[in-house]
């Protein structure tokens, strides 16, 4: 169609009026912007194209039982190892010096089983630079991860139940008391109150994404966001008792129940639950989400494992 009105233009360009001049060009103008508006919705399709309905999970590995009560799993990019938490013990909140980090492969096979050591109860893990940041109860430790040495530990305020941890893109740490319902901002070595509220429960999973935190309060099963500039918490989903660790993936995230269960929440905060382990005690703890290669990693608590899961 293009083709002949432009053959139809030449030829018959001296004997065309500027009205027909006129009507020629718009409607070469409506083809164009046509097309333009077909190819912008075809692109709001597929980034909209991550439904609650799209995401599935089918499992590809899982690690030895060695690593015992497996708390977190996160991955390092940068040398392409995840390690992983183990409080090794009953109580994950007792002062006895038995807990470690494990280094595993990116097939899940165990690296070295206690690459650091030296601690109690190692739960949430934040990488910046060339260290490894964990919560292990009242202390947050700092670890090279060249040789998995302790470079340091700092209390937090009053925290006793230091849990998980979220890194923000200018490199603060965000660290939740669990029992205490407070949100701790560390910026370099100085700790602050960033969120206090004793009347609602306690705090767990944390996740921040650009200007947005996420939260969720096991007790209640509450999920929270706050923004900054405003720090007033918006309830955006309930029903996620126990919720232990927060991933974001495509515009909507994955929460874990630490009893053995599993949700996903799209952009509309609307739940699905992919994976419930609760009748077989298997326990599901602070996840990790890999995105560039489509892996969820499910550290199993008191089973002693990792599982690896590609999303779909």
């Amino acid at each position: 169609m293009k083709l002949y009105l432009c053959f139809y233009f030449l030829v018959n360009f001296k004997a065309m009026t500027k009205s027909a001049l006129f009507v020629f060009i718009l409607i070469i103008s409506l083809f164009s912007c046509k097309q333009n508006l077909t190819n912008q919705l075809d692109k709001l399709d597929e980034q909209n194209n991550d439904t609650v309905d799209s995401v599935q999970l089918v499992k590809v590995w899982e690690t030895d039982t060695l690593l015992t009560t497996a708390e977190s799993v996160i991955f390092d990019e940068k040398r392409n190892v995840y390690f992983v938490s183990c409080i090794n013990g009953v109580s994950p909140w007792v002062n006895d010096g038995d807990g470690f980090i494990a280094k595993l492969d990116l097939n899940g096979n165990i690296l070295d089983r206690f690459w650091a050591t030296g601690l109690s109860g190692p739960k949430g893990m934040a990488i910046k630079g060339d260290s490894l940041y964990v919560n292990d109860i009242d202390s947050l430790v700092t670890i090279d991860i060249s040789t998995g040495k302790i470079l340091g530990k700092m209390t937090v305020g009053d925290a006793l139940h230091l849990n998980d941890m979220t890194l923000a893109e200018d490199g603060d740490l965000f660290v939740s008391d669990s029992n205490d319902g407070v949100i701790y901002k560390i910026a370099g070595d100085k700790a602050s109150v960033l969120l206090q509220d004793t009347t609602a429960g306690g705090i767990n999973g944390l996740f921040v994404h650009e200007d947005i935190m996420v939260f969720v309060r096991p007790g209640s099963g509450m999920l929270y966001t706050i923004q900054h500039g405003n720090l007033t918490p918006v309830n955006v989903a309930d029903g996620l008792h126990g919720g232990d660790g927060i991933e974001k993936y495509k515009s909507g995230f994955f929460v874990s129940n630490w009893q053995g269960s599993l949700f996903y929440l799209d952009s509309l905060w609307q739940k699905t639950e992919l994976l419930n382990s609760v009748d077989e005690k298997i326990n599901i703890a602070d996840i990790e989400v890999v995105e560039g290669q489509n892996l969820l990693l499910v550290p199993t608590f008191f089973d002693n494992r990792v599982v690896a899961y590609r999303i779909r």
